[in-house]
Order: C-alpha cells, then sequence, then structure tokens
C-alpha cells in the first residue's frame, strides 16, 4: 500500500522538476500556435471534397446475384461499379444529370432499405 500511494506524490514531484527546469532555462513547453486546431483528425479542417457526382450506394433488403443486378441495372441505364465490404451496398454509377432523381426513386423502392450519393470522391 505504501508504494502505490507514494506513486502519484513522485509523479508531481517529477512535473513541477520538469517545470522548474525548463523556467531556468528560459524554456516552455510545446504549446500550438494561436489558432492552430488540435485533436481530432490531422486533416479535420482541410476543405471536404465534393460528394460524387454519378455514384449512388445502395443497400438492399436481400441477396441478389451480381450478374442478376448488372442485367436489371443496365436495362435502366445505371452500372453496377462496385460492391461493398461483406455485400453490405452496392455502388452503382448513373448519368451525373439524374443522380439526385436516381436516388431519390431508389429510396422509394419496396426491396431498397436505403440509397444515398456516394461520400467519397473519386479520382477516376
Amino acid at each position: 500500500m505504501p508504494r502505490l500511494a507514494c506513486a502519484p506524490a513522485v509523479a508531481f514531484l517529477s512535473l513541477s522538476l520538469c517545470a522548474q527546469f525548463l523556467s531556468a532555462q528560459g524554456l516552455s513547453p510545446a504549446r500550438p500556435q494561436h489558432g492552430l486546431l488540435v485533436g481530432g483528425f490531422v486533416n479535420g479542417s482541410a476543405p471536404k471534397a465534393e460528394l460524387t457526382r454519378d455514384r449512388i450506394l445502395v443497400r438492399l433488403g436481400a441477396a441478389v446475384d451480381g450478374e442478376t443486378l448488372r442485367a436489371a441495372a443496365a436495362s435502366v441505364g445505371l452500372v453496377v461499379a462496385g460492391r461493398g465490404g461483406n455485400g453490405a451496398f452496392e455502388v452503382l454509377r448513373c448519368d451525373p444529370a439524374l443522380t439526385e432523381a436516381w436516388i431519390q426513386w431508389l429510396g422509394e423502392q419496396p426491396g431498397v432499405v436505403y440509397a444515398e450519393r456516394d461520400p467519397l470522391a473519386h479520382t477516376a
């Protein structure tokens, strides 16, 4: 028990000695510059990329065979661009001018859990 009670006192003593040493040397502990954001992600204050204009994430209520989904999507002008991890959602591509209309229409379908714009920026 005496060792445990001693640990906070030793920590406090070492911190106070460190502060006295720094002030005797004319140094101060590192501090962020005024206006610098700390905490969160490193690029948390960086400008956000625009949402993709032609990609839609769709979660279907039931599993659908990949070939069946591709054929159905192609018949209405959509392209299956990929699949989320473990098949959690499908990534569809469409004409950028029609993205909002597709999201609304897909979201109203009974077999669709959700449809939303893909929030990731893509370079290709």
